[in-house]
């Protein structure tokens, strides 16, 4: 027989039967919220104190940058400061006397290319004055597609594409490339012969070392021609001087890109029967003549001259002559003509190299003339009479 307890002794016990189950359970859940934790530490590989100790490292690594270099006095162009190559970032300080202020070419706005003159740029970004000269802080970085021309603080500097390297003033602002701004021209005629390469090349890797001869030629690499091709090839205007083109479009003249440029297609040959008749009207658009234009200058190039003869089997030779940094230089020069008139040319001697495109009519011959001169990059409009 049970003995009976008192109601008030079964309360006490029940209550505190109910608060060791409260305290078992709140140990119980303490040790899984340790265990858990310890899990998650073996999972990150860090707790509180290495936390700390990675975020300093890090700000650390990202506020440190490198070295200025200083230089004596600042090279004519940044690509020949010591050990530089395109794209590095190198960043230097050097002292501009007021001769190299008035020395060398510049090509780009706020961002230059690296074989533009160091302190005609400082002057153009408005860092020193070109009478007084100064010290300047230069940083390079990578190249980019495109160099604006624009004339600033008495210095005129000149629009270019794609390069392999560029500086900028670190102390009027972070650097940006310019939009890509074409020269459709020279677009019309690279697209035309890219294109008509794909057409008549089978050979993936005949195409692709031709296509970069043709890119190269009219400023561009492959990615800023996809630019191009995107900005101003679904123009009107471009895909119908493309249609027209590509009728002249040939196995051998996608050949002759590789070097000479666009090739002209020859005239047809006449017909025996023929002979007799009246002939027809000439279809040229041009004189079968020389064009001549002198005093060409631009920068540090004067006494330039440019001559260009057409003749009857639509061939173009002629020369490109004149002085820079008082070496003076004569190249001459090859190409083709179509019936329309337009036309290119190239030209090497040495390491100087050209090339030439334009149109012509029947009393002159407007272009422009590019390439590089002693090392130095240039671009100029000319036109010659006949």
């Amino acid at each position: 027989m049970l003995h009976e307890q008192p109601w008030e002794q079964v309360c006490e016990d029940v209550q505190m039967n109910v608060k060791m189950r409260w305290m078992m359970l709140v140990v119980g859940m303490l040790s899984l919220s340790s265990v858990a934790c310890d899990k998650l530490k073996e999972a990150t590989g860090t707790d509180t104190e290495e936390t700390t100790v990675v975020a300093e490292t890090t700000t650390t690594i990202t506020e440190t940058t490198e070295p200025v270099i200083e230089v004596a006095d600042c090279p004519e162009r940044f690509r020949e400061l010591e050990n530089y190559k395109p794209g590095d970032t190198m960043e230097v300080t050097c002292q501009c006397d007021e001769e190299l202020t008035k020395k060398g070419s510049v090509w780009g706005g706020t961002v230059y290319t690296t074989d533009s003159s160091i302190c005609m740029a400082a002057v153009h970004a408005g860092v020193i004055q070109q009478a007084a000269g100064g010290p300047v802080t230069v940083k390079g970085f990578q190249g980019c597609k495109a160099y604006e021309g624009k004339e600033a603080n008495g210095v005129t500097s000149r629009k270019w594409q794609s390069f392999s390297g560029s500086f900028a003033f670190p102390s009027i602002g972070t650097p940006a490339c310019p939009d890509i701004e074409v020269d459709e021209a020279m677009f019309i005629s690279a697209y035309y012969e890219t294109t008509c390469v794909q057409a008549k090349i089978a050979d993936p890797g005949k195409q692709k070392e031709i296509m970069s001869e043709i890119h190269a030629r009219y400023g561009f690499d492959a990615d800023s021609f996809k630019s191009a091709q995107t900005s101003v090839g679904e123009q009107a205007n471009v895909k119908l001087a493309l249609e027209s083109r590509m009728k002249d479009c040939t196995e051998e003249a996608a050949e002759g890109f590789a070097k000479a440029g666009s090739v002209a297609v020859t005239d047809e040959k006449e017909d025996p029967k023929d002979e007799k008749k009246t002939p027809p009207k000439p279809s040229l658009k041009y004189k079968v003549d020389t064009y001549t234009a002198r005093g060409l200058s631009i920068g540090d190039i004067n006494q330039g001259e440019i001559v260009v003869s057409f003749t009857k089997d639509a061939k173009v030779k002629g020369f490109f002559k004149g002085k820079r940094e008082g070496k003076f230089f004569n190249i001459p020069l090859k190409g083709s003509i179509d019936k329309g008139g337009t036309f290119n040319a190239n030209g090497r001697s040495g390491r100087n190299n050209v090339s030439v495109t334009g149109g012509a009519s029947m009393s002159s011959a407007t272009g422009q003339v590019q390439g590089n001169i002693n090392s130095k990059g240039f671009k100029l409009r000319f036109t010659a009479k006949n």
